[in-house]
């Protein structure tokens, strides 16, 4: 058995599989060679008519720049898949009965600490240490998070009251951000907010535990003058007071009427 690393997480998209993807190449000191994935829609597309795998494109590219092989189970065929659910089996097994946890990120700290334990253990089969077995594996050196962190991560736009909408809640940004296409990276216990060209971190923010909530920054507005007195505008019609009208008792009005029949 080799050494392996788990993380939960709240979401299954191509984002979060990328990110994961990042992570344990981090935990394991490089990258392998090759890397065997079911047929996830994330990852697989389809096959075409010669059973050519078409993956998708956006993790071909992942996979390039990190500098893997990725490799897809063969449909129909339990002898491939099995061995990447088999340490699915394996942590449901033994680490999952009876755990507790707070949050996401509670959880992930427990499941850290439980898979250095695990991976120094020998194990049944092998009789040899994951652990040390890891040193074997001919690893490539990891690329400079600058070389995929464009790759990584979920468009979104900020509104035009300078939030953006994530996981229920809104997350400030700074107002010259308004309307702007950004990229927010879901770090486990915070969210990062990068330009559109992930060059640049605009903000952290610790994750919200509630949904609904609304998460400021301080500093969100300063410079826009929302403090600055208004100023009055020329108004572009005026009204003026009805005129008044005089008012007369009815005998008037009948001694004109007498006056006229006479």
């Amino acid at each position: 058995m080799r050494p392996f690393e788990i993380e939960f997480t709240e979401r299954m998209d191509l984002d979060t599989l990328l990110q994961c993807l990042l992570d344990a190449f981090e935990a394991c000191g490089g990258v392998p060679q090759e890397v065997l994935f079911d047929n996830m829609k994330q990852v697989v597309l389809g096959r075409d008519e010669q059973g050519l795998v078409q993956w998708h494109p956006r993790f071909a590219d992942f996979a390039a720049q990190v500098g893997f092989r990725p490799r897809a189970c063969r449909p129909r065929r339990a002898q491939t898949k099995g061995r990447v659910e088999r340490v699915i089996r394996y942590v449901r097994e033994n680490f999952w009965p009876g755990r507790r946890f707070v949050n996401i990120a509670d959880l992930n700290e427990q499941a850290r600490t439980w898979c250095v334990k695990a991976n120094r253990r020998v194990h049944g089969t092998t009789q040899a240490v994951p652990a040390e077995q890891l040193a074997q594996e001919g690893l490539q050196p990891l690329p400079e998070r600058k070389r995929v962190e464009h790759l990584l991560g979920t468009m979104r736009k900020v509104s035009r009251v300078s939030f953006v909408s994530w996981g229920g809640s809104r997350y400030g940004v700074p107002w010259q951000w308004a309307g702007s296409q950004v990229v927010v990276k879901d770090r486990g216990s915070h969210l990062e907010i990068w330009t559109a060209m992930g060059d640049q971190c605009i903000c952290r923010h610790p994750k919200s535990l509630l949904p609904g909530a609304t998460v400021r920054i301080p500093g969100q507005y300063d410079g826009l003058g929302l403090d600055r007195p208004a100023h009055a505008l020329e108004p572009l019609a005026l009204r003026v007071p009805a005129p008044e009208v005089e008012t007369r008792p009815l005998s008037a009005y009948e001694a004109l009427a007498g006056g006229a029949n006479g």
